[in-house]
């Protein structure tokens, strides 16, 4: 009886350090936060980024450098998106463009860098001014029963 009680008890001890160790391991994870940040943060502003969520890559020639941070409304009723450069190696310089695209049809949106040519770079915290939104399929399907709409009033 007595050898019974203490193989339920390691059982359980070994149970309950296994629980713990899957959540602190799924926490960490999921944080990146816990280690000291290696990168740098950039601000763009698009007229449109939809479908662009936080955790989107951030590419530049196809290669992921970074990932969205967050994407915010502006006081001009701009997209404001924070971008996090995972590489303090990494320098963009001031004329460097970004723009929104789609993988596939409709795939993930993601942010493409395009890099400059300027000698000044950008620096932490720094905005960049180029810009392009990218296409919006769905603007572009509305578009188009609008017009078939209109069209079909034409001939009554």
């Amino acid at each position: 009886m007595r050898e019974n009680r203490i193989v339920n008890a390691g059982v359980g001890a070994f149970l309950l350090l296994a629980a713990v160790s899957t959540l602190f391991l799924a926490f960490y994870a999921s944080t990146p936060d816990w280690k000291e940040y290696q990168g740098y943060t950039l601000y763009a502003n698009f007229s449109e980024a939809a479908g662009l969520r936080a955790r989107a890559p951030v590419r530049i020639a196809g290669v992921q450098v970074g990932e969205v941070d967050s994407v915010t409304l502006t006081d001009m009723y701009q997209a404001r998106v924070k971008i996090n450069i995972h590489s303090s190696d990494l320098k963009l310089s001031q004329d460097s463009s970004a723009h929104i695209f789609t993988e596939g049809l409709l795939g993930v949106r993601y942010i493409s860098l395009f890099p400059g040519y300027d000698e000044a770079l950008l620096e932490n915290k720094s905005e960049i001014e180029n810009t392009s939104s990218g296409f919006v399929l769905e603007n572009l399907i509305g578009q188009f029963v609008v017009s078939a709409g209109l069209a079909g009033d034409e001939g009554e």
